[in-house]
């Protein structure tokens, strides 16, 4: 069993190893708060994070990222192929695999079209993103 830092009140822990693990969240107290049902792959920089964590069903080939919500439920049912965390209202996923990156909203609406080769979080209203060998930044 393996657990991450605690964001937002909660920490992602794993049944089993990282890798092939079933996750789920405790609270500080230690109480389990959302029960294991998912699986990412490993624990690196999964919590929650403006109030929704990205979570995986299925597994490494074929499984399908979402959002939950606090509680637990899917606020953006999975669809997408990769997820990172939102950051400044926005997050970026990818829609195939090895496919681009693009940003949706909070209600998982894309509001930047999949164009990039890499993408990083938005912070303070700019993201660095690439495509190809060049690195810049993008505005919302």
């Amino acid at each position: 069993m393996s657990a991450s830092d605690f964001r937002e009140g909660f920490a992602a822990f794993a049944t089993g190893d990282d890798r092939s693990g079933i996750h789920g969240f405790v609270d500080k107290a230690g109480k389990m708060v959302i029960p294991p049902q998912f699986n990412w792959g490993a624990l690196l920089d999964v919590a929650f994070n403006e109030g929704f964590a990205a979570v995986r069903v299925g597994d490494l080939e074929s499984g399908k990222w979402g959002y939950i919500d606090r509680a637990g439920k899917f606020a953006i049912n999975p669809q997408f192929r990769s997820a990172s965390r939102f950051s400044d209202g926005l997050a970026a996923v990818q829609t195939e695999q090895s496919g681009p990156w693009g940003y949706i909203d909070k209600t998982g609406a894309v509001v930047i079209n999949p164009q990039f080769d890499a993408t990083n979080p938005f912070s303070e209203g700019l993201a660095a993103a690439r495509i190809g060998d060049k690195w810049g930044y993008i505005s919302r």
